[in-house]
């Protein structure tokens, strides 16, 4: 049997038989892999191709796959980044080369067609349906609120925002519920969509994709030491961001608040690890005076120098400016950090499962900068969310959702169809309850 899974993530061509992609997505297409070895004797992974520009800002958070070797093998689509107009152009053969792997698939995974002036990811779902093949459709984000998000933000005009709402929105919503409609198995990462979307459909499920596996979590003695290093009034609080570094994921929001927490007498440093356009960012850095307490950190492929580098932080930032649900979240927990969010509907989860999360109001910069100055004055109190998300962590390894999605799979292939009741609709939370801190804006 062959195994096709489409994303919309990029990768590169190294060579006839190697190429690279996020290290993340790497490992975790090696543990699908493996899992289903035994039941599947093919895997093909359909991806966007990564241009040079995105290529030479990426690669260090790539790795490289032999496809001989591991057995997997990449077919690339179109250039992500592409204009609509080089999209459409070429549009017809990439329809056919879709409607090829479909028939040589018997089961093909492929993510939502958000992005509906390159819909790639409805040509696998049409095709697979029309062929009769087992499905897995899988949507990692809840963008229902981005029109409200970037209009605030003005990163939207009002045309723009108008048109997404009144026009485009709907659209995703009709192309969301024939996805779920045709789907055999379909994952949500959010559970407001299984309520909406599924409604109580036993084939529609919540899925997290933490990627860290149970011996990357911190184990009790370190929890100790990061606690008693909290009480050390004379070390600063270390802030870090890690991921790329794009306008979305609002990292001049945390160098802005970073420098009035700074300038108020916060005793912190930040560190910023990632790929992406840095002059921008270093040059605000500059202007606001912070560049002594401010650090970029080269960027780590997921693995043990990329955890080494988290469990020397205190606290994650997280500010998206849009519908974001980032692996970053899951990473910190398991390394023995508590997050300061924005409360967007992700982090908001985030915080009552995990009581690891300080929510402050999006998009405002002062009140996190109130919480970064106040965390700074007294870090014990992280202790008790250091605890507690490291709890959290354990009970939602890679390894444990992985099975369940490989269960998930088995039966699927096995029966045709799938008749477990639908998972709850939150994850496993194996812990005591802790307070979960929410600034309230004072605008």
């Amino acid at each position: 049997m062959r195994y096709l899974i489409t994303v919309s993530a990029a990768a590169r061509r190294l060579s006839p038989s190697t190429f690279a992609a996020e290290s993340g997505f790497v490992h975790h297409l090696r543990d699908l892999q493996r899992e289903l070895a035994g039941r599947f004797t093919e895997f093909a992974v359909a991806m966007p191709s990564m241009n040079d520009a995105d290529w030479e800002a990426q690669r260090g958070m790539c790795e490289t796959v032999d496809e001989t070797a591991e057995h997997i093998r990449l077919e690339t689509l179109h250039e992500r980044g592409c204009s609509r107009l080089q999209f459409w152009w070429s549009a017809r053969a990439l329809y056919r080369k879709i409607g090829q792997l479909v028939q040589q698939a018997d089961l093909v995974h492929t993510d939502f067609a958000y992005d509906i002036f390159r819909p790639t990811g409805a040509w696998f779902c049409s095709h697979a349906a029309r062929l009769g093949k087992r499905i897995i459709a899988v949507e990692d984000i809840d963008r229902r609120r981005d029109p409200e998000m970037n209009y605030k933000t003005g990163n939207w005009s009002l045309r723009q925002y108008l048109a997404c709402r009144y026009l485009w929105d709907p659209i995703r919503d009709r192309l969301m519920r024939r996805y779920v409609r045709d789907a055999d198995l379909m994952l949500f990462k959010e559970a407001a969509q299984v309520s909406d979307y599924g409604r109580g459909a036993p084939h529609v499920r919540l899925f997290l994709d933490p990627h860290y596996a149970a011996s990357d979590v911190v184990d009790d003695q370190f929890v100790a030491r990061k606690m008693a290093a909290l009480e050390d009034e004379r070390r600063p609080l270390r802030l870090t961001y890690f991921g790329r570094l794009v306008p979305y994921k609002g990292v001049d929001k945390m160098i802005q608040a970073v420098a009035s927490a700074y300038h108020r007498g916060a005793n912190l440093t930040f560190d910023i690890m990632g790929c992406g356009d840095k002059s921008r960012l270093q040059q605000m850095i500059d202007d606001l005076g912070i560049h002594e307490i401010v650090n970029w950190v080269a960027p780590r492929p997921y693995g043990p120098e990329f955890f080494e580098v988290l469990r020397n932080r205190d606290v994650l930032l997280a500010c998206p400016l849009s519908s974001d649900t980032p692996r970053s979240a899951w990473d910190a927990l398991a390394s023995g950090m508590p997050l300061v969010a924005f409360d967007s509907p992700f982090y908001k989860s985030m915080a009552e499962l995990s009581h690891a999360v300080v929510l402050s109001p999006w998009p405002e910069v002062e009140p996190l900068a109130d919480q970064l100055l106040k965390l700074a004055a007294d870090k014990h109190q992280l202790a008790p969310m250091v605890a507690s998300g490291v709890q959290t962590a354990r009970a939602n390894t890679g390894d444990m959702w992985l099975r369940r999605r490989i269960d998930w799979v088995v039966e699927l292939i096995g029966n045709g169809t799938l008749t477990m009741p639908p998972q709850p609709t939150e994850p496993v939370r194996e812990i005591a309850p802790a307070p979960v801190a929410v600034v309230q804006s004072s605008h």
